[in-house]
């Protein structure tokens, strides 16, 4: 048998040539299927791919090889499809190093605001004092100087009124401490992330941000919850003492909403299928949140009331254990029922503090459990049970207060719960009610993609 190719001498019935390797059965495999057809046929038997490679126009019908027509310039449909395909994929790709640059924008500008954050102060609504976190932390450390130094100077120290006078500043103090560092640790890890990774679109910032942006809420909300005290006390005399957040807060507020609200919007365009999937579990997430936050600035305020001669004061936790310990505080003289009254005034500002931490936890747990598994979605609803149970206590401790001393309130005066107790233990119901739907309907979701996937001899 002699070969086409170099003409040399094969034996007979041979497939390739021995001296070149090219086919000499008169025979070629699809270069698709891999089916052997005769060497003559133009088209496969079996799939019908043109066997010469060539693709034909379907404009004019000419056959040529390449992606445009020779005849006509017509460009071939599947090359076309393919800059079709790989346009969205770098559509994609550009919107998601623009998320993930918002994102990255965001814990910086809560990393600098951080030390900028405070609260605004007013006696007559027209002249403000705003003091930043990074001087409260320092006017903070000159007043536990001088402290120590009292008492090394053998001064009288009465404890109460110390308790009253410093606790709700340590607090603050902590709180913004406690911001800055976070943000700090949490804004190196994202800048190491974001640099290694820029231009990549699989990693994501959403674990350094949920942190961030917990502590950054937590450095707005508790220090004014905590000084409202002061407007309170005030109140009882005869001052109008305004508090509200400072305007580098507000800046931070409105500029980290924007980025977010950018980083969303490129989230939904990117992955919306999912997020609408997700909605059922986003939906009563947000308003669990939502609802602890409206628990802990109602809280805040007040939860009982001194009426008498045609006015009433209001009181909150603050201010009622600043005002009757520093009475106490230089009181030489305390009964057994004073020392009582003392305690629960203590115990009622503790747990008010212990529910600020649970709900901040919370809110952490709640923002993880929207991009993680359900082994952390059942800790919303753990942590928000606590905060349940803590304004259950401190319904009752408020009780226990209003009971003694309405007993040593002079004649004319009368003492009354307020509205602050029931109505955040309500809310805080409410907010377990919307963590356990959540939680019901992303288990139900996740067992039925787990559904989805099984193999069909599974089934």
């Amino acid at each position: 048998m002699e070969c086409k190719n170099c003409g040399a001498e094969n034996v007979e019935h041979a497939i390739f040539c021995a001296k070149c390797g090219t086919r000499i059965d008169g025979k070629r495999a699809c270069p698709s299927c891999g089916k052997l057809n005769a060497e003559e046929n133009v088209y496969c038997n079996f799939c019908g791919i043109r066997l010469d490679g060539k693709t034909v126009c379907s404009s004019c019908g000419t056959a040529y090889l390449g992606n445009f027509c020779p005849q006509c310039g017509a460009k071939h449909k599947e090359s076309a499809a393919a800059e079709s395909r790989a346009l969205p994929q770098r559509s994609a790709g550009v919107l998601a190093i623009i998320r993930n640059s918002l994102l990255f924008g965001s814990i910086v500008a809560m990393l600098i605001f951080s030390f900028f954050l405070g609260v605004s102060l007013s006696l007559d609504g027209k002249n403000w004092e705003t003091s930043s976190a990074f001087s409260f932390l320092i006017d903070q450390w000159e007043e536990i100087s001088i402290f120590f130094e009292s008492l090394s100077a053998d001064i009288a120290i009465y404890s109460e009124a110390y308790f009253a006078v410093y606790m709700p500043s340590i607090l603050i103090a902590v709180v913004y401490g406690a911001n800055i560092i976070v943000n700090i640790v949490y804004a190196t890890l994202a800048t190491v992330t974001f640099s290694k990774n820029i231009g990549r679109k699989e990693f994501s910032l959403r674990k350094y941000l949920i942190p961030v942006a917990v502590t950054t809420l937590a450095a707005i909300i508790v220090p004014t919850i905590l000084l409202f005290s002061l407007s309170l006390s005030a109140s009882t005399q005869n001052l109008n003492l305004l508090i509200t957040i400072s305007s580098p807060a507000i800046a931070e507020i409105v500029l980290v909403c924007v980025f977010l609200a950018a980083a969303i919007v490129m989230e939904c365009i990117l992955n919306g299928r999912k997020i609408l999937a997700d909605l059922r579990k986003i939906i009563p997430f947000g308003i669990t949140a939502i609802l602890l936050i409206v628990s802990l600035k109602i809280l805040g305020t007040s939860f009982l009331n001194l009426s008498g001669e045609g006015t009433r004061v209001y009181y909150s936790a603050g201010a009622f254990l600043s005002s009757f310990l520093l009475l106490f505080g230089i009181s030489s003289e305390l009964t057994a029922e004073d020392l009582i009254f003392i305690s629960t005034c203590i115990a009622e500002y503790i747990v008010l503090v212990i529910f600020i931490a649970l709900l901040v936890l919370a809110l952490y747990f709640i923002l993880k459990a929207l991009f993680s598994d359900k082994r952390t979605a059942i800790l919303p609803i753990l942590f928000t049970s606590l905060c349940v149970v803590l304004s259950v206590v401190f319904l009752a401790l408020s009780v226990s207060l209003k009971t003694q001393i309405s007993a040593q309130t002079v004649e004319g005066a009368a003492f009354g719960l307020g509205a602050a107790p029931v109505a955040a233990l309500v809310l805080c119901l409410f907010a377990l009610a919307g963590a356990i739907t959540a939680v019901i309907l992303f288990n139900r979701k996740s067992s039925g993609d787990r559904l989805e996937t099984l193999p069909e001899d599974a089934e």
